[in-house]
């Protein structure tokens, strides 16, 4: 970032001593020629001392610059002569602060895009990489396919030898194939087809997430897929209840229907001996 914000620096550095040099030819006019009609013994020793020529004055003001006990110069100075606030104010604002701030500003961008074009070539770097070992990814699919069906299942994965596990393990740099299947198993089939397996493998090696951060994030695919399922079978149980309410009720209702119906029949079979 600093050898790339060089060319910004150094205009901003004779920008600064342009800046410094006009200013200077400024404080001759305003203070060094006017020395001698201060009051203050003090006030025109510091006028002389700080201020007597063109080279001494740059000196004087490159401490504005840095903000180096520069209260010590200026304020018996505008005591003296309040219309000096007029000319050291603006000063400090475009030097002390304005250009200062730019310079920090032009490095720090200058090392965030040089950050920027280092993961970007080792993203690149490892995209190459990846496309030479792509032959060896196809024989250790090879190699886990054991019934040859072309897809490899988890159960295949577990019973791969200890070798092709570590040589699996090492180049993904994972501690578990479990969870390296499930990450790039993206459909859930429970199977992994040749592409998947590859494609799977290089989103992972060219991921800018970490390993981990990506776990995370299927973990999480995971779990929202199982809280879909589960809401959707709590919303089944409840149209069964429903169901089974509408249901009751229905039945209740023709319970009651028979029951009328048996009571007027029972009723008009008795009513004539009651008569009688």
């Amino acid at each position: 970032g600093l050898v790339g914000s060089a060319g910004t620096i150094m205009y901003t550095f004779s920008l600064i001593m342009l800046i410094l040099y006009v200013s200077s030819c400024m404080v001759v006019e305003l203070i060094t020629k006017k020395s001698d009609s201060y009051k203050d013994d003090e006030v025109r020793a510091l006028a002389e001392e700080l201020f007597p020529n063109i080279p001494v004055t740059m000196l004087t003001l490159l401490r504005f610059v840095s903000l180096d006990g520069i209260s010590a110069i200026y304020q018996p100075l505008i005591l003296e002569d309040p219309m000096l606030l007029i000319f050291f104010m603006p000063f400090i604002l475009v030097v002390s602060i304005s250009l200062v701030n730019l310079v920090t500003a032009v490095i720090v961008e200058g090392a965030l895009e040089q950050g920027k074009s280092d993961r970007e070539a080792v993203k690149i770097h490892k995209s190459k990489q990846f496309k030479k070992l792509m032959p060896e990814l196809r024989q250790i699919f090879d190699e886990l396919d054991i019934d040859g069906d072309g897809t490899v299942t988890l159960d295949e994965l577990g019973q791969c030898n200890d070798q092709l596990r570590r040589k699996l393990e090492n180049f993904m740099q994972a501690d578990n194939l479990e969870e390296l299947f499930e990450m790039i198993d993206v459909d859930g089939s429970g199977e992994i087809e040749i592409e998947e397996f590859v494609q799977g493998i290089e989103k992972l090696v060219n991921a800018d997430q970490p390993v981990e951060v990506i776990r995370i994030l299927k973990q999480l695919v995971v779990i929202r897929k199982e809280l879909r399922e589960l809401h959707q079978g709590v919303a089944e149980i409840r149209e069964a209840d429903k169901r089974r309410e509408t249901q009751l009720e229905e039945m209740q209702q023709t319970l009651r229907r028979i029951e009328e119906q048996t009571s007027r029949a029972f009723g008009e079979r008795h009513f004539p001996e009651t008569i009688t």
